[in-house]
């Protein structure tokens, strides 16, 4: 834990010995959620300097603000692309998923008014 410099001793002590009688699991979801937070802030700090910014980019400029020192420039750059590949292909599918399930749904919906349907198809 960090503590201010002028924290006494005594209450150094009692607040670490709080912390350890956490069970592991309240200290793993304690660490979660004040990443979660960390990442918020920085994501909100970014989309307010950058109006407009799409979800993929944002999640980009985020890694790179908080990674920008663990790795090289190349790295970071081929990790953003990956982020982006990612994200992109994910959101093909959902795009993809959601069409054929429209699709489905107007096919259950009413078979003869299907443009595919051979009853539509006039025979001269």
């Amino acid at each position: 834990m960090i503590f201010a410099e002028d924290t006494r001793p005594e209450t150094r002590e009692a607040l670490l010995q709080l912390w350890r009688d956490k069970s592991e699991g309240t200290r793993a979801l304690h660490g979660f959620r004040l990443w979660n937070s960390f990442k918020n802030r920085v994501m909100s700090a970014i989309a307010a300097e950058r109006h407009g910014i799409d979800s993929v980019e944002l999640l980009v400029e985020t890694f790179r603000h908080i990674y920008r020192e663990d790795f090289s420039s190349e790295e970071l750059e081929r990790i953003c692309a990956r982020i982006r590949e990612y994200h992109w292909s994910r959101q093909a599918f959902k795009s993809t998923f959601r069409l054929g399930a429209w699709l489905r749904h107007i096919q259950t919906q009413n078979p003869s008014n299907h443009a595919c349907n051979s009853s539509h198809v006039s025979s001269t």
